[in-house]
């Protein structure tokens, strides 16, 4: 088994105007390394992924702090104005001989409530270092599961996004928004753990 070694690390930033905080950014930074050199395209991915992440925060979510707090006619809103909080996690959620899964996980906040959150499971070959899709890891339970998950949809009243799957302790984990006490959160659809004797599809990146 090619061993994956996983290493984090933390960025946090404040920014802030004259003593007045406006947005709070937090982004954890993973790197993967191993002996193998498809490791390096894991680690590109999400080296662009937590630029991106920054370079949205500190312009468009600072800037729209900004400007709600300008235009703001509350004499007090010095004082009583809180600063919005952005939040990007990843975790390993499994790692096999042949795969290793690494959930995404992003949370927009103020004042301790969420106010949007994003999931989405990526699941990589260990051997070539590619994103894998849901046909070349479950092979011959492609339709099957398809067929599941629009039955939890019709069941939950939500919407899955199929292409974002996970492994996790041997079981395909699935991500769905769903309408509960009048916001959108993010659950968890699991399904069953995959057949030993599933048909290998052929992947090229």
């Amino acid at each position: 088994m090619m061993e994956f070694k996983v290493r984090k690390t933390n960025r946090a930033e404040a920014f802030s105007q004259d003593g007045i905080v406006f947005l709070e950014v937090f982004i954890e930074q993973i790197e993967v390394s191993s002996d193998e050199k498809n490791a390096k395209k894991i680690n590109s991915f999400y080296s662009q992924l937590t630029s991106s992440a920054y370079e949205y925060a500190k312009k468009t979510l600072l800037l729209e702090s900004k400007t709600e707090y300008e235009c703001s006619e509350d004499s007090r809103k010095r004082f009583s104005f809180r600063p919005y909080s952005y939040k990007l996690y990843f975790d390993v959620s499994e790692e096999n001989e042949e795969y290793i899964s690494i959930i995404c996980k992003l949370f927009f906040t103020r004042k301790g409530k969420i106010l949007y959150e994003y999931r989405k499971g990526h699941t990589w070959s260990k051997k070539n270092g590619c994103l894998m899709p849901l046909r070349a890891v479950v092979g011959k339970e492609y339709k099957s599961i398809r067929k599941r998950l629009v039955e939890e949809e019709k069941m939950k009243n939500s919407k899955i996004d199929r292409h974002s799957f996970a492994l996790k302790n041997g079981l395909l984990v699935f991500f769905a928004k769903s309408l509960e006490s009048g916001r959108y959160s993010i659950v968890e659809i699991v399904c069953p753990t995959l057949k030993e004797n599933k048909e290998k599809v052929e992947e090229n990146c």
